[in-house]
């Protein structure tokens, strides 16, 4: 690696690593502030609610990030005649900006790499926090099939063996037969009752 390429990248992550953060602070501190009266008074979930909000911020900072601090950073060169002297000792365009595209693209893929873990819930997380719903174990939206018949649970509860709002539909060859609707369904010796 050249030593200029070096001494961009090098004013570029500092600029860049200065923007994410400002950018998270402010981000998370106001929505942390605009909500302040409805986080629990627990301050395990006040810090796991400011810590869901930064990891969904970050899906929104990181790329701002990356556009200003390399803004900020041309506009430092520019200011001190750094891009000129880059130019006048023989260093290219792509010698200047390249190294700077590999990096952002490296952190772009990243990102896109921690949407398919689990932080890419923390949205859903930051919300059961504040609703008061983050120790209640629900499932949302599950469709499943049992020999002929076809069962859609709107929301299932299952510590409590219950669901809600609740679709049957019994289907011979492609051909719907049956369709029961309830609002509530327990499970009980084994077997689900639909009310």
């Amino acid at each position: 690696m050249r030593i200029i390429t070096k001494y961009i990248l090098k004013k570029y992550l500092l600029n860049f690593i200065i923007v994410l953060i400002s950018l998270e602070l402010f981000f998370v501190g106001i929505d942390f502030l605009q909500n302040f009266k409805e986080l629990p008074q627990s301050a395990n979930l006040q810090l796991l609610y400011v810590l869901y909000n930064a990891f969904f911020t970050l899906t929104l900072a990181l790329p701002l990030s990356i556009v200003f601090g390399w803004i900020v950073t041309l506009v430092i060169f520019i200011k001190n005649n750094e891009l000129v002297a880059f130019h006048a000792v023989g260093a290219t365009s792509k010698n200047i900006y390249s190294s700077v595209v590999k990096v952002s693209l490296f952190l772009i893929t990243l990102l896109i790499f921690l949407q398919a873990t689990p932080l890419a819930y923390s949205y859903e997380e930051k919300r059961k926090i504040l609703k008061g719903e983050y120790f209640t174990n629900s499932k949302t939206d599950i469709f499943l099939k049992y020999n002929e018949y076809y069962v859609y649970f709107k929301k299932l509860l299952p510590l409590e063996k219950k669901a809600e709002d609740i679709h049957i539909f019994k289907v011979d060859d492609k051909d719907i037969v049956q369709s029961i609707i309830a609002k509530n369904a327990y499970f009980q010796n084994n077997r689900w009752y639909v009310v």
